[in-house]
């Protein structure tokens, strides 16, 4: 049988990571050694790898029941459309136990982390960011009901588009109705909002989520215990949104479809 070349096998671990990409070292080396009848360390493929410049780093999940050319089409409507005017919206929660997941121990000891056990109460932020850099939000005691997100959108410039998820709150009628409140989509036209909903399924195209990345990271870091301790906590990360950072992000998240 011929000696398999190095290009060959390099070729053949692109394959398997490309119709694969959550396989491990340890997949790679097992199908080559059954497919190709190769003998590869992990170390050799992970150099395989990097020559070939593929990393393994943390996924950004992505639903199956997403309708992908849907999303495509949505991503590129906004990529091609980049300005001041656009703004992204959604909630996030926060509890008062949370903590780093990264911890120094000895060699051979667990790292201990402590932290309370009970969650307590949820805590709701509500942030828009702009491409801008534009920044609203509000930390709410508990879930956002519709009534508190009709009242947010009094906080956002006029004259925007507005990209958000499917959340009943963002599309609320009855209910508002019932409190002889404006509709969503009344108080959205009353100030010149076009409201961009985002195809089912897709929240990794919503920039705000990548910002959500960075504040629970200072949050997880701050370890606040109390609601002041939170919000002080959150106003630090939040200020750290700056225009350039806010533009980087819209950009990263719309960047592979312009």
């Amino acid at each position: 049988m011929r000696r398999k070349t190095t290009r060959e096998i390099g070729d053949a671990v692109i394959r398997l990571v490309t119709q694969r990409n959550i396989v491990t070292l340890g997949d790679i080396r097992n199908n080559l050694r059954s497919t190709l009848s190769v003998l590869a360390s992990k170390q050799s493929i992970s150099r395989v790898l990097k020559e070939r410049k593929w990393t393994r780093k943390r996924g950004a999940e992505a639903y199956t029941e997403a309708d992908a050319s849907r999303c495509a089409a949505f991503a590129r409507s906004i990529a091609s459309g980049l300005s001041s005017r656009l703004l992204a919206l959604d909630e996030c929660a926060f509890f008062l136990n949370h903590s780093q997941h990264y911890a120094w121990s000895p060699r051979g000891s667990r790292a201990v982390i402590s932290r309370p056990g009970n969650r307590i109460w949820a805590y709701s932020l509500l942030l828009c960011m702009g491409y801008s850099g534009h920044t609203s939000w509000r930390l709410f005691e508990g879930a956002v009901t519709a009534s508190r997100f009709q009242d947010f959108l009094t906080l956002i410039p006029h004259s925007c588009d507005l990209i958000l998820d499917n959340a009943a709150i963002h599309r609320a009628t009855r209910v508002l109705r019932l409190q002889g409140s404006p509709t969503i989509s009344d108080t959205a036209d009353a100030r010149g909002i076009g409201l961009r909903y985002l195809p089912p399924y897709c929240p990794q195209l919503i920039p705000v989520e990548l910002a959500f990345n960075t504040i629970r990271q200072f949050v997880n870091h701050r370890q606040p215990r109390d609601p002041v301790a939170l919000e002080r906590c959150i106003t630090e990360a939040i200020a750290r949104l700056t225009p350039q950072v806010c533009s980087a992000t819209f950009r990263k998240c719309f960047s592979a479809f312009s």
